[in-house]
């Protein structure tokens, strides 16, 4: 006889009389409410993107000190150097009191090109060997902006520094007469930034509010689609921040992107 032994088949499970509930449609219309760290994200449910706009933050301008003073070590401890003329917090958490993502834009100009580029190489080959363990990543072809060159941040949400660190979107810009466009766009940077923050431009702060606030509700195939939909109220910031029509319209050729890095949107 065998040694073996074998455990006996099991009878064959019929179905259950009773019908299985079914599980309800999803809608592809409903947009739920993200988490507030993120400031863009893929509808659950469709092809497309919604974005996150939040009242504003009091504690975005500290979280952009913090930044600066950690860009700060990097680019003056670096070899090659990498000297830089400011590093500045623009784009809408920089306006006290006006709706944003929850993004952190940061400027950084250099006085040469080649400056530039050894910021470029410190944060490329960064290690970082401390909390929050933050690693800038590049974003090629400076996001579809030309003279400008663009890095953010990536935390993977089970780190355990992720609800603590405020993303951010890093531009380099060489601010030297052979890089115009990179010039244009740290005057834009500025004037919007400047005029918001002006008292007797409360009208376009409440504007400018309201407007993102109701994109928050909508949904979009990219980023890009989203910064569309605010060319209207920049060019009225724009103009009352004393650009002439011409250079309000070149302006808007330099920034019309055929292509764009999700989450790269930088008002």
């Amino acid at each position: 006889m065998s040694d073996f032994s074998f455990e006996p088949i099991p009878p064959r499970l019929t179905p259950s009389s009773q019908p299985l509930e079914e599980e309800p449609e999803p809608d592809p219309n409903r947009i739920p409410t993200p988490p507030l760290r993120r400031s863009i994200y893929p509808h659950p449910h469709a092809p497309t993107w919604y974005v996150n706009v939040v009242p504003y933050n009091p504690t975005w301008p500290e979280q952009f000190l913090i930044i600066k003073s950690h860009l700060h070590n990097l680019l003056e401890t670096s070899s090659p150097a990498a000297p830089y003329l400011t590093i500045e917090h623009v784009g809408s958490t920089s306006v006290p009191g006006l709706a944003a993502k929850p993004n952190i834009d940061v400027l950084a100009t250099f006085s040469s090109q080649e400056a530039l580029e050894a910021a470029m190489e410190a944060l490329n080959w960064e290690i970082p060997i401390a909390p929050p363990f933050v690693k800038y990543t590049q974003i090629p072809r400076g996001g579809g902006i030309p003279g400008r060159e663009s890095f953010k941040i990536y935390l993977f949400d089970y780190s355990p520094y992720y609800a603590s660190t405020p993303e951010r979107s890093l531009y380099l810009i060489a601010d030297t007469e052979e890089n115009w466009a990179g010039r244009v766009q740290i005057r834009c940077y500025r004037t919007v930034r400047e005029v918001l923050r002006m008292g007797e431009n409360r009208d376009l702060l409440e504007v400018y509010a309201a407007v993102k606030t109701e994109l928050g509700k909508q949904t979009f195939q990219n980023s890009l689609e989203y910064s569309a939909r605010k060319d209207e109220i920049v060019r009225k910031i724009l103009l009352r921040g004393r650009w002439t029509e011409e250079e309000v319209k070149a302006k808007e050729d330099l920034s019309r992107r055929e292509w764009v890095v999700d989450a790269d949107d930088d008002y």
